[in-house]
């Protein structure tokens, strides 16, 4: 087995422009510039540009050495702070944002009233930044180790615990009456933790019925499921 390859060492390169980090980093690794390995960890734009002395920050590695395998904990760190950025564009204001590992899911919990009372008004909210947080990490070339889940003030961890403690008391109740119970889900994301919770049940199964905004969830007694 190759050593070089199970070290995998990188450098961190700051400079003003991606061409001179790349100039500097050939220098530092002591090899051609084609044969730089690079991610970009941060590059100014905009306004923020003019202001920074430091505009482009790489981490580096010798390409004949292969990758530097991904931080995990550098990731969680990069991901709630580029949540943090955005929520403050969107708000003003400068907001608390922490970030956790549950069971291969990343709950990156925003801390503020606005976007709180706005989740219910605009729903999309959370998908949009769900969506721009997956993106940011395109200089990995791979998927991420964990699914992106956000929430505000924990208002869809506490809503989720509610579906569940709700599905279980249906499904007792379907076991019982030995007929099935329709539910209205708000979208996607709660029809999945419905279907999760109940996944263990063999007394029961689920089904999504309809379509639209006009999509239910129903609950069955198993012996009806042929």
């Amino acid at each position: 087995m190759n050593n070089r390859n199970v070290n995998r060492e990188s450098l961190h390169i700051e400079a003003k422009t991606l061409e001179l980090a790349l100039v500097k980093a050939g220098t530092a690794l002591g090899v051609p510039q084609n044969q730089v390995g690079y991610r970009v960890i941060k590059k100014e734009r905009g306004l923020m540009s003019l202001f920074s002395r430091r505009k482009v920050e790489l981490q580096v590695w010798n390409k004949e050495e292969g990758e530097p395998l991904v931080d995990q904990q550098q990731l969680i760190e990069e991901l709630a702070n580029y949540c943090r950025q955005l929520c403050t564009m969107m708000t003003g204001e400068q907001l608390t944002v922490t970030a956790r590992l549950d069971d291969r899911r990343l709950i990156i919990n925003i801390d503020n009233d606005f976007l709180s009372n706005s989740m219910g008004r605009y729903p999309k909210i959370i998908e949009s930044l769900e969506h721009l947080i997956r993106k940011k990490p395109r200089h990995l070339h791979r998927s991420l180790p964990f699914r992106i889940f956000v929430d505000i003030k924990e208002q869809r961890i506490k809503r989720e615990n509610e579906l569940i403690a709700l599905a279980r008391d249906l499904a007792a109740k379907v076991v019982s009456s030995k007929r099935p119970i329709v539910m209205s889900c708000k979208g996607s994301h709660e029809r999945r933790v419905i279907h999760m919770a109940l996944d263990g049940n063999y007394r029961v199964y689920t089904k999504s019925i309809g379509s639209g905004y006009e999509r239910k969830l129903m609950i069955l007694p198993t012996k009806d499921k042929d």
